[in-house]
């Protein structure tokens, strides 16, 4: 297990450029890079590497993840009614906002680098847009913060509460623990549970 860590850390640390944007992806019978960019993977990629290098102990590495979160955040998110969203080609996805948080907090967690923690508070003012009165989520939106669709995937849910604990786990901030605590009563009083999501 130690080797696959290991390598893949190296791998993904390999295709990050200078500027913190990753080579997404290859055409490996033409020998092309792809030329579309998926950005809430830029962010999970960048949490994967912040998840790995505390077990390889390569803290060299956490430069170059920083410098792809700026990349991610100047090239990749908007701000509006002061929260902050990655925009995914035009979309602000639940899931999205959830990797902005995971990969800010475990940034700041990691290495005690508070840096992004305005950020990271504007991308928490963010997920009440995602809200319905109800307390059901909306999974993604447009970027006026209208309803582009209701649902999704089912897995958004449960990557923003995880995302939310994170952020509390890193602040003791008690609206972080409210907001959380909504959501996961939701989801347990509509059985989210049947849905098998780690």
């Amino acid at each position: 297990m130690r080797d696959a860590i290991f390598h893949g850390e190296t791998f993904l640390v390999n295709q990050l450029k200078d500027n913190g944007k990753f080579v997404y992806g290859y055409f490996p019978a033409r020998q092309k890079v792809l030329s579309n960019y998926n950005v809430v993977r830029h962010f999970s990629s960048l949490y994967a590497l912040l998840e790995a290098i505390p077990f390889t102990n390569r803290t060299d590495d956490y430069k170059k993840v920083k410098a792809a979160i700026q990349w991610g955040l100047e090239n990749a998110t908007i701000e509006k009614e002061g929260a902050i969203f990655i925009n995914d080609n035009g979309e602000l996805k639940l899931g999205g906002q959830a990797l902005l948080m995971l990969t800010l907090s475990k940034y700041q967690d990691v290495t005690k680098d508070d840096t992004f923690m305005p950020v990271l508070m504007k991308a928490f003012k963010g997920v009440p847009f995602f809200r319905q009165s109800s307390g059901k989520l909306i999974h993604v939106l447009n970027p006026d913060l209208t309803v582009k669709a209701a649902y999704r995937i089912i897995y958004y849910e449960g990557e923003v509460a995880f995302a939310l604990s994170r952020l509390y786990e890193l602040t003791h901030d008690q609206a972080v623990m409210d907001l959380v605590k909504q959501i996961l009563d939701y989801m347990v009083a509509n059985d989210y549970g049947k849905y098998h999501d780690h």
